[in-house]
Formats: structure tokens, C-alpha cells, sequence
């Protein structure tokens, strides 16, 4: 058996009896569906749109080489800020060994000062022993 679906034949042997031809209704054809009208107008609405859209954002864009310019402008200013925080990072690092040689010094002074007011004080008290005797 065949079965037959407009201007298509195919074999169906599962439809032995049953031959269904299609009939054109007003809402099969493009010109006259109301449904295809309105989704051409939403597709054109949308469109437009989309065009009005890049239009009015576009024209806040920049060029190419206005891109480049300020990528090489960035890049300058960012290897400016690095050096001079280099910079700063040295001087701190320089501060820092001046104050702990400054500290070592005063550390070996106070260690000095402190072995002098031992050597004071075990002959204070050797002296204090002897008189005692």
C-alpha cells in the first residue's frame, strides 16, 4: 500500500487499508496565514532593534589604533608604577639594614656596658667579702 501525503508517495504496509490524503487548508499556505505575517514582523522588530542597538552603543566604541594607543599608554603608567614601587621596596630594604646594623651596635654596647657591671660587681662583692673577713 501507499501512502500519500501530498506530492510524496511512500510504501506503508502497516496501512493496508487506510489511504489518508491531505487536504490544503487556508492556514497551510504561506500568503494567507496570519501566523506567519506576524513572526516575518517580530523577526524584522527584532532586527531593527538589534541595528538601532549597535548603532547607539557603537558609537561610544573605539578604533583600533585609538585601542592601541591606550593599551601602550596603560602598559607605560603600569611599568612606571612598578619601578617607583621597586624603588620604595629598595628604600624600605635599605632603612631596614641601617636600623639592625644601628640595633647590632647598640646591642654590642649594651652587651659591653653589662659584662663592665659584671666585672664591677664581683669586685664589689669580692671587696665586700674581704672586709667582712
Amino acid at each position: 500500500m501507499i501512502y500519500e501525503e501530498g506530492p510524496w508517495e511512500t510504501e506503508a504496509p502497516f496501512l493496508s487499508s487506510f489511504r489518508i490524503q491531505q487536504k490544503e487548508s487556508p492556514m497551510t499556505t504561506v500568503k494567507n496565514n496570519p501566523y506567519v505575517k506576524d513572526m516575518i514582523f517580530f523577526l524584522a522588530t527584532i532586527v531593527v532593534s538589534m541595528a538601532g542597538f549597535w548603532m547607539l552603543t557603537g558609537r561610544d566604541l573605539i578604533n583600533r589604533n585609538e585601542a592601541i594607543m591606550l593599551v601602550q599608554q596603560q602598559t607605560i603608567a603600569l611599568e612606571t608604577r612598578l619601578s617607583l614601587y621597586h624603588e620604595g621596596l629598595l628604600d624600605q630594604d635599605d632603612r631596614i639594614t641601617k636600623q639592625e646594623e644601628k640595633l647590632q651596635r647598640i646591642l654590642e654596647k649594651n652587651t659591653e656596658a653589662i659584662n663592665d657591671l659584671r666585672v664591677q660587681i664581683a669586685t664589689l662583692s669580692q671587696a665586700l667579702a674581704s672586709r667582712d673577713e
